[in-house]
């Protein structure tokens, strides 16, 4: 695992959106009003630097603006959820000098313990001399950031610190995902204790899910139901993610406390308990029941969340593979639908010539590497552009105009 702090990511994503000839980023804007018709969204936007305010009309709204989501609240949607669980104070300091005084060397998170259990966590973030220090559950330490750090260490060590910022842990999944042309996702459509990594990891999966459903809409061949279908998909994985972030949360706060420890001389490791994840958590992220994944009656996948997910069941991922050095059947999707055609498939001419009927972008892929076909489990699997299987078979479906229908959204 290697971490990629937003300070990074975000210079990094910026650049590559900004050679989008069909993107236009405007930093420092805010969203002041919409409304929504059967035809599009209008709304109006505000430059917060020059007080300039800005009409614009398009086919669609999404609302990736956070937890105190505007266009959530615009729209009367509720958070349904447990709501605020902590409220925690996020520390960023410099401290060339915290690395050499311990003996644990590098790590992705530290974890401090003492005679009051697992307090807060403490995540390198370049390696070399930033730092952030996340207190659990414990406002005051905002107004004394200072104490914290001398807590977490258990001695004064030379620091500076950069910010300081007090927020809500919070666990609720909005009701809705959307209403008509107006949708939701990332923070604005759920809110998770980041314990785990799973909330920017459910917002991104929401964007790739939405965004090759808006385009296929867009080019013409998508059909009235495909937008339906992101409600359908993505809710149910929200709903799990959060609840696995909160158990995690609460996993790590129930670390029993480390006594007797002379934090002047040493720092001491101690051993994470076991603990149990509940059945329904641990279901398979999966699309179940996707109006757009056409079921073939095959068991559900269950797994532990760890375990990788390896078959090629409508709704489920499509596994990796290794085509050739530094080519992966992933690299392979991403554009309209993909079918792998594997060794004594039968002629796929009529499901080419359906998609073809409808306008469906479809790229027929033979792949004759047998350990390949055995992972992929059928001599046919369409993929979509988001990298789950929309249908598999070892023949070619009787209907196949109903196929390419079910997938785009159309039937």
């Amino acid at each position: 695992m290697c971490q990629c702090p937003q300070i990074y990511f975000d210079p990094i994503l910026a650049a590559r959106v900004a050679k989008l000839d069909r993107v236009d980023v405007r930093y420092n804007t805010s969203l002041d009003a919409f409304t929504a018709d059967a035809d599009g969204v209008s709304a109006t936007l505000t430059d917060s630097t020059t007080g300039r305010k800005r009409d614009v009309r398009a086919k669609y709204l999404v609302g990736c603006d956070g937890a105190s989501s505007m266009a959530r609240e615009a729209l009367g949607i509720a958070l349904i959820g447990e709501g605020a669980i902590a409220n925690s104070v996020n520390i960023f300091f410099r401290s060339p000098a915290l690395a050499t005084l311990h003996d644990k060397g590098w790590a992705r998170i530290y974890r401090p313990i003492d005679a009051a259990g697992c307090w807060s966590e403490l995540i390198p973030i370049d390696g070399r001399e930033l730092w952030r220090l996340t207190v659990f559950d414990d406002p005051v330490y905002e107004r004394d950031p200072d104490a914290a750090l001398l807590r977490m260490a258990g001695f004064e060590f030379p620091h500076e610190i950069i910010s300081t910022l007090l927020w809500e842990r919070r666990d609720s999944v909005a009701e809705r995902y959307g209403v008509g042309r107006v949708l939701l996702a990332g923070d604005s459509a759920h809110q998770s204790s980041p314990t785990g990594g799973a909330g920017m990891h459910t917002g991104m999966e929401e964007a790739v899910n939405l965004a090759w459903k808006l385009q296929a809409v867009f080019e013409g061949w998508g059909g009235p139901r495909l937008i339906d279908s992101y409600e359908a998909e993505r809710k149910p994985i929200a709903d799990r993610n959060i609840e696995l972030s909160t158990h995690t949360y609460r996993a790590l706060r129930s670390i029993p406390a480390v006594a007797d420890v002379d934090t002047k001389t040493e720092w001491k490791t101690t051993a994470l308990p076991r603990y149990s994840i509940p059945d329904h958590v641990r279901s398979c992220p999966t699309f179940v029941d996707s109006p757009i994944c056409v079921d073939d009656g095959s068991p559900l996948l269950d797994r532990a969340p760890a375990t990788p997910i390896t078959s090629t069941r409508p709704g489920a991922r499509a596994p990796h593979a290794w085509l050739a050095p530094g080519r992966s059947t992933l690299d392979l999707l991403g554009d309209g639908l993909v079918l792998f055609r594997f060794a004594d498939a039968p002629d796929t001419a009529p499901l080419r010539e359906a998609a073809s009927a409808r306008g469906v972008p479809l790229q027929e892929i033979t792949v004759r590497d047998s350990a390949i076909a055995a992972l992929y489990e059928k001599k046919l699997v369409l993929v979509r552009p988001d990298f789950h299987v929309a249908w598999r078979g070892d023949n070619v479906p009787t209907d196949c105009l109903a196929i390419i229908d079910t997938v785009r959204g159309a039937s």
